[in-house]
Formats: C-alpha cells, structure tokens, sequence
C-alpha cells in the first residue's frame, strides 16, 4: 500500500496516497483527526444503488458519486470523507493528480456542505476577492495580475467558501499552483514553467515563480464576474439582488454534479447568503490584455475601500 502524505486543504486535513505538491503540508495539530482520506483501490464500474447514471457521473442513494476520465481514471467520493482513485493502465501520475483536484475535490466539498466556486481568488491583507467565469473568461489571469499589484494567491479555478465563519465569508486557501495561458504570461512578463496541459490551440502552464500562496482563511469582500469581451477599455458594472444570486449560482463548480447529489435548494440558499454579505461587479475585459494591470490597479485600490463588504 502507499505511503500516506498529509496535507492542509482548505482547512482540512487530508491524508492521500496520491502525491499533491501543490498542496500544503499539514503542519497543524499531529493529534488531530484526518478529516480526508485519498487512497488508491478498486472503484466500480456501476454504482449498485444508482439514482443517476450518465456517461462520465454516476450518483447513488447515499450521496456517493463515482466520476470518471476516460483514459487517466475513475474516482468514488463518499461521504465528503473519503476519495477512491482507481488510475487507468499507463495513466500518468501527473494527469491522475490534475483531474483528482478538479471534479472529485469539488464534488467532496459539495458533499461536507462548503460553497465551491468556479473563480480564482487572491488575497491582499486580510481580505480576498475572487474572479468568477466560466472556463476561458480569465479567471487566472485576472488573479494573476492583481498578485503583480501585491497580493498573494488563494486559490486557482476553483475557490472554496465557507459561509459558517463568525467573521463572513471566508476563502480557505487551496492549491499552490496557478494554470495560466502563453500570452497571459507573455502580457504580465512571467516566466514560463512545467507544461500543465496542451491542445492544438491553447498551451497552459505553471508559472515558473509567483508571489507566494496565502496560507490562512481570508474574509470575501468581492467577487468579479467576468463576462464577454467588451470595448478596447474594460469596465464594470454593480451586480446586486437576483441578479447577483443569479450570477453565483450559475459559477458554482461543478453545478451538473451538484444538481445531481441534490443540492439544487441549498446552493440557491447559500447563494443568495453569499449575495448579501459581499459586493459583486460585472466585468467586461477587453479582447487585449495591455489594458490588464490598469484594471488590476483599480481593483486592487477598491479592495482597501472601508465599506466594500456592503452590497451596493
């Protein structure tokens, strides 16, 4: 059997036979519980007690879901305590790792009761603000760009809330790894490191250094909503009421997978919580990115504002 690594992730403790070195490690209390096991093992083909079957997800009874990649592996996440990976014949180690923190992670968290979004975030001081869009709408390099204006990395395409915390909303810190595009890289003069994915038309990779990873719990003050390209200047747009839960709810990660476990009711209920305690801006970027870090400037300015958290 593999050894275990631990690891913190977004506030939990995660022990997995898979290597995540992307992750923290757990450096927390050694007395603690694992709240998460990672492991290695037989995943079946077919959910006994399925109430969904489609091609890549099936759901059972109990909550559990098995999700497969075709080709890299099949994962069963039950409980929110626990992730099975069954790796395919001559799947590498790194593809096996890029899908695990993708739709198994996300699915665990919908099933412990956080809010994933499908947004990157960063923090500077103790508040955060994230970028919310759909895969291709600059997620990344919004975040990336407000790090060269001093803030520091939170959390990379999937940004996991908790709305239980005394203080508000807060993002708990995920992945130290940030997957950016060859001319976001080009336009904010990063270097280029490990090839994270390639495809006849897009190469993304990990940049080779950033500003480090913001270890601890931030309080969301803002969310962007980046939408279509818009004019040669970007700008934005308030976002407030049904509007604004409206625009959570279809940036929720992974919303089919969560449909499907039946969290529908409570996604909108968190949503419309998450809607009235944060401020929330529509963003129309612009088709060039030389406009970028004027834009990420001013956001940056605005996050220091001291009345941000009202809802405007």
């Amino acid at each position: 059997m593999p050894a275990s690594n631990h690891y913190s992730i977004c506030g939990l403790r995660f022990a997995s036979e898979v290597a995540l070195p992307s992750a923290l490690d757990w450096n927390g209390d050694a007395a603690r519980p694992i709240d998460v096991v990672v492991r290695i093992g037989a995943v079946p083909g077919r959910l006994p007690d399925a109430v969904y079957q489609g091609p890549t997800l099936q759901v059972d009874a109990s909550g559990a879901a098995r999700h497969e990649v075709p080709s890299v592996a099949a994962f069963l996440i039950r409980g929110g305590r626990e992730i099975v990976v069954a790796p395919a014949p001559h799947a590498a180690e790194a593809e096996v790792r890029l899908f695990l923190l993708a739709t198994p992670v996300g699915i665990l968290f919908h099933q412990r009761g956080l809010l994933p979004l499908h947004a990157s975030a960063v923090a500077i001081g103790d508040r955060a603000i994230a970028f919310a869009g759909m895969s291709g709408a600059g997620k990344s390099t919004f975040a990336a760009a407000l790090e060269k204006q001093g803030g520091t990395l939170l959390a990379d395409d999937m940004t996991v809330i908790d709305l239980g915390h005394r203080d508000g909303p807060m993002v708990l810190p995920a992945f130290a790894h940030q997957k950016l595009c060859d001319d976001a890289i080009d336009a904010l003069g990063l270097a280029r490191g490990e090839v994270v994915r390639a495809s006849a038309s897009v190469r993304k990779f990990y940049p080779a250094a950033g500003a480090g990873f913001a270890a601890t719990p931030r309080r969301l003050m803002m969310i962007c909503h980046l939408g279509a390209e818009g004019p040669e200047e970007p700008w934005h747009s308030e976002l407030a009421g049904a509007r604004a839960v409206h625009g959570l709810r279809e940036h929720v990660f992974r919303p089919h997978a969560a449909g499907r476990l039946g969290l529908d009711q409570r996604l909108l209920i968190d949503c419309g919580r998450l809607a009235s305690q944060v401020r929330q801006i529509q963003v129309a970027r612009s088709a060039s990115l030389a406009s970028l870090p004027a834009l990420a400037q001013r956001l940056a300015y605005m996050l220091t504002e001291p009345d941000l958290a009202a809802p405007r």
